[in-house]
Order: structure tokens, then C-alpha cells, then sequence
């Protein structure tokens, strides 16, 4: 049962991701000018991993409850309000459905009007490229996708153990220690914020004719100097949703780089045998022994 959460745990993630590179793929052919009839076949095809993802999300938490119910948790059978309420997995599984919903879909072709500080007019989105950048929410299933089937944080052992504990074993205690742990993570997350973020500023922001962030590879010159607080100035963001996302960017690189400093710091420090080593090693030990030979005779 326990091999068969991870089957589905990967597959929710996986087909969810899928979801995310259709949208954006269908999102860039649109804004370039593709036919209508391929748009509409590649938001049919994202809503159709969207209902597979649910029917691996529906058989992921099926085996969750029935791990529960082996380790002598009382909850009922199959996926129901009583029994992920039983299980304590109610409001984890409602927000993962929640999070599911944002997608472009065929035939729904509105605008969205925001006024721009910057330009001191108005600019118009169309909702299909918010929707697609409210369906990176989907990348909330990374933290369980790493904790159940790349590692074995959170296997039905560690489980029981955080139960008896009175530990709450969920995404945030995986980032937690994901983030105090593993520095090649933290790299490997910041550099999928810069991705996230610049594509963000890119629609966002190339609505704006005259704007030069309009370009992938400008945008993601902004973010990488926003996060290191270099700020050449040279490419700022001009309208009201591109300047929310810059500010977001610093803020996330101020946590990004306390946490690395931390696990530099950490990585670099001596370890208690590797103290004892250096200590023999260092001319003053030497100096030490002689002495100690000298005044022994």
C-alpha cells in the first residue's frame, strides 16, 4: 500500500507539471500569434491532464486513508468527508483541489483592464495568461513529491513516529528540513524561483509596447540582479503586477540568502574528529609534545 501512495504521489506530480509546460507552451503560442484552433487544442489537452492529475490525486489519498486505517487509525473506507476528517487529511486534500483549478480553458476568451502607475494608463491582460501563471501554485506539490518518492522522509515509519510524537509530518516540515539540510535544494530552488519569477515579469510586463521586458532573457537579467541586490537599474518594470513581482523577488532572495549563509557556515564548519586531526597536525601540538618530553627527562 505504501508503494502504491508513491506510485500515485509521483503521478499527481507529474501529470500536474505536464499541465504547467502545456499552458505556458499554449500561453507563448497565442501571445506569437498561432491559430486558434491549435489553442484551443492545447487547453483541451491541459484540461485533460488536469482530470488526470485528479484521479491520481482521488487514488493517492484513497491509499493514505487505508494507511491510516492499518496503523489502527478508526476512519472509514475510501475518499470521503468522514474519512479524511478521520484521518486528519481533510483540509490538505481540499487545498490540493483548490490549487488544481486555475487552468485556461477552451472558449473562455475575457480581458482583464489594470491600471499602471508607471505609464500612467491602463493595460489589458487576457485571462488566460493569469490563469496560466496561477497554475505555478502546482508546484506546491514539490515538498510531498521529494519527501515521499525521492527520499524517504515521510515513509509510513517516519509517519507513525511524528504521530506518537504529536509532530505534524506535512509539506512545511518537509521544506523546513529540506532548507536546514541540503544546500544543492536551496540552489536548485532559487534558481526555479528566478525561472518562475522572470516569466512572471514577462507577462506582466510585454503587454507594454514600448516595454523591453517583453523578452525572456531581459526579464531574467531583472530577477537574477533584483535576488542579488545588485540593482544596476539598467531594466526596471513599469506597470503595477511587474513591479509587485520584482518586490517579491527581493523578498524571497532575502530569505534565500539568510538560509544559504546558514548552510555555508554549517557546511564549512569543522567537524569534532576533524578538529582533533587539525589539532594534532598544527605546530603547536608538536611544540606541546616536546616541551612535555623535555620537562619528562
Amino acid at each position: 500500500m505504501e508503494s502504491a501512495r508513491r506510485f500515485y504521489c509521483s503521478c499527481v506530480f507529474l501529470c500536474s507539471m505536464a499541465g504547467v509546460v502545456l499552458a505556458v507552451a499554449e500561453n507563448e503560442v497565442r501571445w506569437h500569434g498561432g491559430t486558434q484552433s491549435v489553442s484551443t487544442v492545447m487547453k483541451a489537452l491541459v484540461v485533460c491532464s488536469t482530470l488526470v492529475t485528479f484521479f491520481f490525486l482521488y487514488q493517492y489519498y484513497d491509499a493514505a486513508v487505508s494507511l491510516r486505517r492499518l496503523s489502527g487509525v478508526r476512519v472509514g473506507s475510501g475518499v470521503t468527508l468522514r474519512s479524511l476528517r478521520g484521518a486528519g487529511l481533510l483540509s490538505e486534500f481540499a487545498w490540493e483541489l483548490l490549487v488544481l483549478l486555475p487552468q485556461p480553458l477552451p472558449g473562455l476568451d475575457l480581458n482583464l483592464s489594470t491600471i499602471s502607475s508607471g505609464l500612467g494608463k491602463i493595460v489589458v491582460y487576457d485571462v488566460d495568461s493569469l490563469l496560466v501563471l496561477a497554475m505555478f501554485c502546482r508546484f506546491a506539490y514539490l515538498p510531498r513529491y521529494y519527501g515521499e518518492v525521492l527520499s524517504d522522509l515521510r515513509s509510513e515509519a517516519a509517519l507513525a513516529v511524528s504521530r506518537m510524537n504529536s509532530v505534524i509530518f506535512d509539506n512545511t516540515f518537509v521544506i523546513k528540513y529540506v532548507l536546514a539540510n541540503s544546500l544543492n535544494c536551496v540552489v536548485l530552488l532559487t534558481a526555479l524561483l528566478i525561472i518562475l519569477f522572470a516569466y512572471m515579469l514577462m507577462v506582466f510586463e510585454r503587454p507594454v509596447d514600448a516595454g523591453t521586458l517583453g523578452h525572456y532573457a531581459n526579464c531574467i537579467w531583472l530577477i537574477i540582479i533584483t535576488m542579488t541586490t545588485v540593482g544596476y537599474g539598467d531594466e526596471f518594470p513599469v506597470t503595477s503586477l511587474g513591479r509587485v513581482v520584482a518586490i517579491m523577488a527581493a523578498l524571497s532572495a532575502v530569505i534565500m540568502l539568510a538560509i544559504t549563509v546558514n548552510l555555508v557556515v554549517s557546511k564549512l564548519t569543522l567537524s569534532r574528529s576533524e578538529t582533533k586531526v587539525l589539532d594534532v597536525s598544527t605546530p603547536s601540538f608538536y611544540a606541546v609534545t616536546e616541551v612535555a618530553h623535555i620537562r619528562a627527562s
